[in-house]
């Protein structure tokens, strides 16, 4: 609409009156999404009053609390509409509810956690008159609260009853994913989040990956209004899924290298290739891409059907990696090796889709990958990473990972690796037992198999 047609009074207060009043039932679905949608076209006009702008970004965070999934996406839109008109007034809310994402709402078996560390429960009678409002609130005041009988439930949705907390979070958190510009401008903010997160949550679940000890995330997420979790609060879908949101946001962002801390991001990015999750894996990649690196970028092409769940030995033998090819640069070779062994190293683990006779078998997957790998040669050292990410689980901790990641030359970071690989063999007795056996017999069986089809000194 023309602009200069928002003059005189504001009536978007009403708009949000006549939300708040139209009942949450699948049959308001269509007028409840017309008033968000209206709402959006006032907020992306940059003319609301301050109080106003305030009041609509807090109306629709609150909203995707809401237990009804139809709102959410309209929700989203109306905040990120406000946010790029009216950046200033609004954002100390949008950050509020990401960092309040980011706490434990709530505890199993109905605990709450209390500043000074004491845990309370919820009585009986609170639950019983909690539940009593909302039957009340679903049965628009028919119901007598004070009777023992209970009314009948109907389709109407309290606005009471909250949706689970990783679904409030992943609302939270595609503002983000919606608004790369916010994502950009308060970076500082947002990225701190993110490596809070993977120190409080990602790596406490995942406690025993390698990757972990290549990256330094603990000395860069200190904050002490976000307490550690244990991983019996945590879970593999939620933290995956919480790992997802961030990539996704990060992934939308163009030009990444006005994003704090950059360089750490991407180094995280890379390191999350080798993750046996494809979707993951894929969202790593789209991060990468956005930093338009001069020896991945030609060969994009070749290295995203990779990622698929389907397809990987068709992909595999498209991309020649051999030394005699003219496919890849000699300058790149180096630097790009790295990155494919990532992602192989990845797939290795990945679910496939059919039985164990089909093409996408772990088997099948494993002898395919390790065919290309014996196809590159070893001159140069251009498979030590290869062999470094094979046996990187059994450097003693006494030796740092994190010389890695450090803007090394090259060829500085062929002699880092030659040094980790060696001392893998330093491993004491003590320190094998403490490493999980299924690890170790993973090892062994993908030893056993590049000793059979690689076979380049290895044993």
């Amino acid at each position: 609409p023309d602009q200069s047609t928002f003059s005189g009074s504001c009536n978007i207060i009403s708009m949000l009156s006549d939300l708040e009043r139209t009942p949450i039932v699948l049959a308001n679905e269509r007028r409840i999404t017309s008033l968000l949608s209206r709402v959006e076209v006032f907020s992306r006009t940059g003319k609301l009053p301050i109080v106003y702008a305030e009041a609509v970004v807090c109306h629709m965070l609150g909203l995707l609390h809401v237990k009804f999934a139809p709102i959410w996406a309209s929700a989203v839109k109306v905040i990120v509409a406000v946010s790029t008109s009216q950046e200033g007034p609004v954002w100390p809310y949008i950050k509020e509810a990401l960092e309040q994402s980011m706490s434990k709402l709530s505890l199993p078996n109905n605990k709450v956690e209390t500043t000074d560390g004491c845990k309370t429960h919820y009585t009986a009678s609170i639950s019983r008159h909690y539940t009593l409002c909302n039957s009340w609130e679903s049965a628009e005041g028919r119901l007598d609260i004070f009777s023992s009988e209970q009314a009948e439930r109907n389709s109407q949705i309290s606005r009471y009853s909250l949706t689970d907390e990783l679904t409030i979070f992943e609302n939270t958190w595609s503002i983000c994913e919606n608004a790369p510009n916010l994502t950009a401008t308060k970076s500082k903010v947002i990225v701190h989040l993110f490596l809070v997160f993977l120190r409080a949550q990602y790596y406490v679940f995942h406690h025993d990956e390698p990757d972990l000890r290549e990256l330094n995330i603990a000395a860069n997420a200190v904050d002490e209004r976000f307490c550690d979790w244990s991983k019996a609060e945590l879970g593999r879908k939620s933290v995956q899924k919480k790992l997802e949101c961030f990539l996704k946001a990060f992934a939308a962002v163009k030009g990444p290298q006005q994003l704090y801390k950059h360089k750490l991001l991407l180094q995280i990015s890379t390191a999350m290739l080798g993750n046996a999750d494809h979707r993951l894996s894929n969202l790593s990649f789209a991060c990468m891409l956005r930093y338009r690196l001069p020896h991945l970028a030609p060969y994009v092409q070749y290295i995203q059907p990779m990622l698929k769940k389907e397809g990987l030995r068709e992909a595999l033998t498209k991309f020649d990696l051999s030394v005699d090819s003219e496919m890849v640069d000699k300058d790149h070779r180096l630097q790009l090796i790295p990155i494919v062994t990532r992602i192989l190293f990845g797939r290795f683990s990945s679910r496939g889709n059919g039985s164990k006779k089909s093409n996408d078998s772990p088997a099948a997957r494993r002898a395919a990958i390790l065919s290309f790998f014996s196809r590159i040669g070893n001159d140069g050292g251009e498979l030590s990473f290869f062999v470094y990410l094979m046996v990187r689980a059994f450097v003693p901790r006494r030796f740092s990972l994190q010389s890695l990641q450090a803007d090394h030359s090259v060829q500085f970071q062929t002699d880092i690796l030659d040094d980790l690989i060696s001392a893998s063999g330093t491993i004491t007795a003590s320190e094998l037992a403490a490493i999980p056996c299924k690890r170790q017999e993973g090892f062994l069986n993908l030893l056993s198999d590049v000793i059979t089809q690689i076979g380049f000194g290895i044993e």
